[in-house]
């Protein structure tokens, strides 16, 4: 009964880990063609393994701490702002086939999937108020609380966008969604395209990719 869970865990920590590895990669090449360079190219063949070396080279980096600052809040805001963005993926579903014929690729449905992500990833804004405030400096409490009111504002209106897909699917549940679009035999994305550009801007905002990478 612990190994399935586990196994569930470690299938979609990797799911996530490979996407974001190819996003990072595309996106890097992408920016470099519009700026007429070739990105990265020296980490594997066509710099395929850039993905991996950027947060080899993250984890290297020294931890550099105010001297003024809160060590333990000002070490704990990170965390607050990671961690509940990496919770939501326990309700994320991957796939409909079991793996090994018995294995979920999804860790957890519940029938409030999409309102637990919602609640969860709120609590990231604490993350970025927490650091501006533990610094002990009054200039990043300032870029903090404007990054904050970034966060909420583009939250509430990914939020009041997304109960258009609720409504559309008859449920709250991620699997639930995912299935109501397999047998619509469509993505939402083309039955709601204006909520779909909606989402797609608020996510940018919400994850602080460009133009909104302020915090």
């Amino acid at each position: 009964t612990v190994i399935i869970p586990l196994l569930q865990i470690v299938v979609v920590i990797n799911a996530v880990a490979l996407s974001a590895s190819l996003m990072t990669l595309f996106e890097r090449k992408v920016i470099a063609w519009t700026q007429s360079r070739l990105g990265p190219m020296r980490v594997g063949p066509y710099g395929v393994l850039q993905a991996i070396a950027d947060p080899i080279k993250l984890l290297l980096k020294e931890d550099i701490t105010p001297r003024k600052a809160d060590k333990w809040m000002f070490t704990l805001a990170p965390i607050i702002a990671l961690v509940p963005a990496l919770v939501v993926f326990s309700v994320m579903p991957f796939g409909s086939e079991k793996l090994f014929g018995s294995v979920d690729l999804f860790i957890a449905d519940i029938n409030v999937g999409l309102l637990f992500i919602i609640s969860v990833t709120s609590i990231g804004v604490y993350g970025i108020i927490l650091a501006g405030w533990a610094s002990n400096s009054k200039y990043p409490l300032l870029a903090s609380l404007r990054a904050a009111a970034q966060l909420i504002s583009y939250e509430i209106a990914v939020t009041m966008t997304l109960v258009s897909v609720t409504l559309t699917a008859g449920t709250l549940s991620m699997v639930g969604i995912v299935e109501a679009q397999q047998e619509a035999g469509l993505w939402f994305g083309f039955v709601q395209p204006v909520a779909f550009v909606l989402v797609f801007v608020g996510g940018l905002a919400e994850i602080n990719r460009v133009p909104f990478d302020l915090p």
